[in-house]
């Protein structure tokens, strides 16, 4: 029997990467789509993501003999949580630049009706914050924090992960 050797960790995390910041995508758009926002629902979303990351560690568990030192699990992550973003960020910024062109507007409306209802702040002070508001909601900013925001959430979580599910080789085995 010849070694074929370990397997890499790039394709599990680009194959789940893919496949669960599609999902995550989905999910989020259908619960804009629908007005769903409420923050129990919006936790479904970090369940998916995580799960993705598990599933895609068990699955290259399963292709190395049960073995996966913690350093390729935080990789693994790190990339799956790379690739996640960039499918997430990439389509939704085309979502909301493309299909739902009124998602800001709805955004800073409702922003400025809860700056309104705190009655502490000024008209002058409001349309100031709108204003930076504004110019942050642009689909170029809404890809860059996704990004950013899914790769390091990501690794905190690969990090916390991995050190659940690694299993190092015995320096018995061959």
């Amino acid at each position: 029997m010849t070694n074929q050797g370990t397997p890499s960790t790039a394709g599990f995390a680009t194959r789940f990467g893919v496949l669960f910041g599609l999902a995550g995508l989905f999910f989020s758009i259908f619960l804009i789509e629908f007005n769903l926002d409420n923050s129990v629902l919006s936790l479904i979303g970090y369940v998916i993501f995580i799960g993705g990351m598990v599933y895609a560690m068990l699955q290259y568990k399963q292709n190395t003999q049960s073995y996966m030192s913690y350093s390729q699990g935080v990789g693994l992550g790190a990339m799956y949580s790379a690739v996640s973003g960039l499918i997430n960020g990439l389509l939704f910024s085309f979502y909301i630049r493309f299909i739902n062109v009124k998602f800001v507007e709805k955004m800073l409306n409702d922003i400025k009706i809860k700056l309104e209802e705190q009655d502490q702040l000024y008209d002058k002070q409001i349309e100031s914050t709108l204003e930076i508001y504004s110019s942050l909601m642009q689909p170029g900013f809404f890809f860059l924090t996704t990004f950013i925001g899914t790769l390091l959430g990501g690794v905190i979580i690969a990090l916390i992960v991995s050190a659940f599910m690694y299993k190092e080789r015995s320096v018995f085995d061959n």
